[in-house]
């Protein structure tokens, strides 16, 4: 960069405040230290800040280096900071009111769409506010696009809303639906739309509503989670255990015993025929062969609390909960069944990420997401989501 450059004028123009030091890492970043304005960087011809108190201890920054493992220094008037490489990068939502992402959900047209206080949608890298004609004033739980291509709206106490084209309809309990509190969808392999509600679950199906309650053999009020097996079952998780529905009926099993009123927050299937379980304060179980297997921080896992578990393309589980997020060998967790002396190999993404201020969330789901290029999505509360970068798939990236 010389005097007098589209580059040099670049920066003189973006820039503020006294500049301290200029450095250049191996990645070809240029890092512009400052007095009182903390730090800029300036890489394949962007900008962006890091500046107090979220990211430096001080705006004054004083000197920078680059250790052998690629690490950057920081020092500053009121201490030192590291940034090391990380997979983890969170994305920034255009005019987000607050940053809670509470779901996020991507589908079959490759769109990611997030529901914080409003509703995102991430096309092509480019993040937009979602605004449809005739909502408004909602906040918007989660979104599902069924097999047909309409887009389903869960809201916070507005019910569903479907839009099918240019249509925009509207479903309440007025017009059938159990519940105006939507949690999470579902759509079955007979077509069929299942909403899991605050108060039951709905099945939408040949434009009518079919509700199930405890009445019904619902075994709680409070749904969550929404699964189909492999045999067209449902499964419906709650906050007092799982419902098992069989051809249109609820059974009981070892899974619904076992559960009965345990706090169930994710399942997952896996390619063996395996149901997994995590629950909010008691770990994981997998329900197999006729078979509940029962893991905990006693075997390894990160910890008891289980927000929202996903399956990557490896054979990995990834587990979102207090500490942060583990990955974790699914046919680790077979061995160790099979052998309970067995060591669990895990990868605890925490506070030495920077996920130290950020709360995960599954309560409404989908809480997370492996999209079809393979990365791995989490909602937050931080600026407003965590995106995991695949180690082995970008080494090369620096998400600082």
């Amino acid at each position: 960069m010389t005097p007098g450059s589209d580059s040099f004028r670049r920066v003189k123009d973006t820039t503020s405040g006294t500049v301290r030091f200029l450095h250049e890492t191996s990645d070809g970043t240029l890092w512009i230290g400052t007095i009182g304005h903390g730090v800029y960087k300036y890489r394949e011809h962007k900008f962006s800040q890091i500046a107090a108190p979220n990211s430096l201890p001080s705006n004054t920054a004083l000197n920078l280096f680059e250790d052998a493992e690629t690490n950057i220094w920081i020092g500053t008037q009121a201490g030192m900071v590291r940034l090391s490489q990380t997979p983890i990068k969170t994305v920034s939502l255009p005019d987000a009111s607050d940053y809670d992402a509470e779901t996020i959900y991507q589908d079959q047209n490759g769109d990611l769409w997030i529901a914080a206080a409003n509703l995102f949608c991430i096309r092509d890298s480019e993040v937009t506010k979602v605004r449809f004609p005739g909502i408004t004033g909602v906040r918007v739980r989660n979104v599902f696009r069924d097999s047909a291509g309409s887009l389903w709206i869960g809201t916070e106490g507005r019910g569903v809303f479907r839009q099918d084209g240019t249509r925009l309809v509207h479903y309440l309990t007025k017009d059938g639906l159990v519940n105006n509190f939507v949690r999470a969808f579902l759509q079955g392999r007979d077509g069929s739309v299942w909403i899991a509600t605050d108060e039951g679950l709905s099945r939408w199906h040949a434009g009518a509503f079919t509700n199930f309650q405890m009445r019904d053999g619902l075994c709680y009020f409070s749904t969550r989670t929404l699964w189909e097996d492999d045999n067209q079952d449902i499964w419906i998780r709650t906050d007092r255990g799982v419902s098992h529905l069989h051809a249109g009926n609820f059974v009981e099993d070892a899974v619904t015993e076992t559960l009965k009123n345990v706090k169930i927050w994710a399942i997952r299937e896996d390619s063996d025929g395996g149901l997994w379980f995590g629950t909010r304060t008691g770990g994981l179980y997998r329900w197999r062969f006729g078979k509940l297997a029962h893991y905990t921080t006693a075997q390894g896992l990160a910890s008891n609390s289980i927000y929202e578990m996903l399956a990557d393309r490896s054979g990995n589980f990834w587990i979102s909960g207090p500490n942060g997020i583990s990955v974790i060998n699914r046919h680790e967790l077979d061995a160790i069944e099979e052998k309970p002396s067995q060591s669990l190999s895990l990868t605890l993404y925490g506070i030495s990420d920077g996920l130290e201020t950020t709360q995960l969330y599954g309560a409404e789901k989908p809480g997370g997401v492996v999209t079809s290029r393979g990365e791995v999505w989490f909602a937050s509360n931080k600026a407003p989501f965590v995106f995991l970068w695949m180690q082995h798939a970008h080494p090369e990236r620096r998400p600082w």
